[in-house]
Parts: structure tokens; C-alpha cells; sequence
């Protein structure tokens, strides 16, 4: 991918957003990082430590009119959705399933069902507008084999980050 004369070569690609990073991350420690999901794409908000690398032809390449958000956290619209457990819902994002941990006034706490099982760190917090994820990778394979159909859904904002903050 070329924004503004930089390549960005990509780094995950799942069912609905894809990452990529500056190919120039390993040879100038180049940090900026991409967002791509649709025809939104999000800059996460620091500069190239280089020159623009794309020397190129413009005319010979596909071309996409797009909307770019430059953001200093990576955050999207998401659907969630909660099933039935036996005591507390169950929520699923993208194919992976939460259990509640702990239910406050303002936020809950949610874990990931295969913590005990796999040993999964995988932790949400969540608010009435924003779910945050802490920045660590699943040990498992997705657990949820259901039908989206049947489930309830909410549109709310992610964002992953390092460390749960108070709002």
C-alpha cells in the first residue's frame, strides 16, 4: 500500500481490518502504523523517521478513494455480540469469547472463556460507549462455532491498548 509516498507492506489481515506497518521499520525504526478496515484507514499519529520511499509511477497502480483518520489509538466501530451463558451473558468478538468477571456501576470486567483451559491473558473493560482490550494475543483457536443470527448485537468503539484506563 502507498499513502503520500510511503509503502506500507502488511502486517495481519483478519476478517474485518487488516495492519500494516512502514516498510522501513526495521532498516530506520520507522513506528507509523496502519489501520485498514473497508475504505477507512487510521494513521496512528507519529512521523517517518525517512525520506518517502515510493520513486515510482502513479499511473500504473490501482487507485482507491479512501478516508484517512490520523489517531494516536487505534479505535473502530465493531458489532459485539452477547449469548446466553448460564449465570452471566457471554460476549463474543470477532469469533472469541468473554465471560464476566466483574460487574461494577459504570464498567465491567470481562476475561476470555479459555483463560483456565489454554491459560488465555486476554482481558476486557468495558463502558456503556468503549470496550478496551489488552494488548496481548489469543493461545487458542476462536471458541465460537454458534450462529451470529440468533444473538443479540451492539455497535461499540475498541480500542486496544497496553493498560486499562478510568473514564
Amino acid at each position: 500500500m502507498i499513502i503520500d509516498g510511503y509503502e506500507y507492506r502488511l502486517q495481519m489481515r483478519s476478517v474485518i481490518k487488516s495492519s500494516w506497518c512502514c516498510t522501513q521499520d526495521f532498516k530506520y525504526r520507522c513506528k507509523v502504523r496502519l489501520m485498514a478496515t473497508g475504505k477507512q484507514i487510521q494513521i496512528k499519529d507519529c512521523a517517518h523517521t525517512h525520506e518517502k520511499t515510493f520513486k515510482g509511477n502513479y499511473e500504473n497502480l490501482k487507485s482507491y478513494a479512501i478516508t484517512l483518520e490520523y489517531t494516536k489509538k487505534f479505535r473502530r466501530l465493531y458489532t459485539v455480540h452477547f449469548a446466553r451463558g448460564r449465570k452471566n451473558p457471554i460476549m463474543i468478538i470477532d469469533g472469541y469469547e468473554y465471560r464476566l468477571q466483574v460487574k461494577g456501576a459504570v464498567r465491567s470486567r470481562w476475561c476470555c472463556t479459555q483463560d483456565i483451559k489454554h491459560h488465555c491473558k486476554v482481558r476486557l473493560m468495558a463502558t456503556s460507549s468503549l470496550i478496551q482490550i489488552k494488548d496481548c494475543a489469543h493461545t487458542h483457536e476462536r471458541t465460537f462455532k454458534g450462529n451470529y443470527e440468533d444473538l443479540e448485537t451492539l455497535d461499540i468503539t475498541i480500542e486496544h491498548t497496553k493498560k486499562f484506563r478510568r473514564e
